[in-house]
């Protein structure tokens, strides 16, 4: 018979049972570390999401809300709704209204306006004439404060986040986003 060169391989045929199970539990545990840093990241990720939407909205809130302050004649606050009157700026067609003056004042429009700013449910709503917008959805963590310091009014929007920092506390998470906003209301009398 001759000499075949590759005729040591012959003998060994496969893989042992051992090696099988040492070669499966090592994935197994390399797969299982795997699936965890995933659902980690994946819940950073959407933890992360909701933080900058929440963010983003508290923003738009306040911008609305400090716009409308700076034109207010008298503003009305409760725990957790404000009311504005503001002068009826603009007629019916969208065009800017000529003032009158009244003594030291300046009028414009036959009525002034009324704007409030409330939580409904999970909505953060602004009314104005009757028609609602709803200016901010899906908040239902979101918390409303308004004070009036007199000739100023300061409004506190707070949310809970979904991540957890040093605290199991809801109202330690919850001081930890608050914005605050002090606006100066310039044509109080």
């Amino acid at each position: 018979m001759r000499n075949l060169p590759f005729r040591h391989l012959m003998h060994r045929a496969g893989w042992t049972l051992t090696e099988l199970l040492v070669a499966m539990s090592i994935s197994t545990i390399l797969s299982a570390g795997l699936i965890t840093a995933v659902i980690s990241l994946q819940k950073s990720f959407l933890a992360s999401r909701h933080h900058i939407i929440a963010q983003s909205e508290q923003m738009l809130l306040m911008d609305n809300m400090g716009l409308d302050l700076r034109r207010a004649l008298s503003v009305t606050t409760s725990a957790s709704e404000l009311t504005i009157i503001i002068p009826d700026y603009y007629k019916t067609d969208g065009t800017p209204r000529n003032p009158s003056i009244s003594g030291s004042t300046a009028v414009y429009g036959p009525t002034p306006r009324t704007i409030r700013y409330y939580k409904s449910g999970a909505n953060i709503c602004r009314s104005e004439a009757g028609a609602v917008s709803i200016l901010a959805s899906n908040v239902s963590d979101f918390q409303l404060t308004f004070q009036n310091l007199g000739q100023s009014i300061q409004v506190s929007i707070t949310f809970v986040p979904k991540y957890q920092l040093w605290s199991n506390s809801a109202n330690d998470r919850r001081a930890s986003t608050a914005t605050f906003a002090t606006t100066l209301l310039r044509n109080k009398r």
